[in-house]
């Protein structure tokens, strides 16, 4: 079953609080990074935009939970049960491969790939995978690059 939204089921509640436990242990964490000069955003800006966007979701998923309408949990059937654990380490070897080729191959590159390999990996349509990649590599050049002046 590919991801998209579904009714919730009890594995809701888990994810959801995993969902806002994360992003809060993030947005903590990312207190301590070093503030930069003359009011320019530190190195806790990306990390804190990534937590609340979890944040957002985990709170979704709870209200979605709570009153047992669509949430973004994905309801698994039980092949996909089957296939979890393979997944989820497929998922952390992603992961872990990103920052050993971004100083090969480059940072966008690395995240072109890791997007698309994650999107694989959640079984979303090829187009769809496609175009969140290019959009993702867009958001962070126009962002970092372009805005920050930060090189990537």
């Amino acid at each position: 079953m590919s991801l998209q939204t579904m009714k919730p089921s009890k594995s809701g509640h888990l994810a959801a609080l995993t969902l806002i436990i994360v992003s809060v242990g993030v947005w903590i964490i990312s207190a301590s990074f070093p503030d930069m000069d003359k009011g320019y955003p530190g190195p806790s800006l990306f990390p804190r935009i990534i937590a609340t966007g979890l944040f957002v979701i985990g709170i979704w998923d709870v209200i979605g939970v709570i009153y047992k309408k669509e949430t973004f949990v994905t309801n698994h059937d039980s092949k996909d049960r089957r296939d979890y654990p393979m997944r989820l380490l497929t998922g952390i070897i992603l992961i872990a491969i990103f920052p050993l080729t971004s100083p090969i191959l480059g940072f966008l590159p690395s995240l072109f790939m890791l997007t698309i390999g994650m999107g694989i990996l959640l079984q979303i349509s090829w187009h769809k995978t496609l175009v969140i990649g290019v959009l993702t590599v867009a958001f962070i050049y126009v962002i970092f690059s372009q805005l920050l002046n930060v090189t990537l």
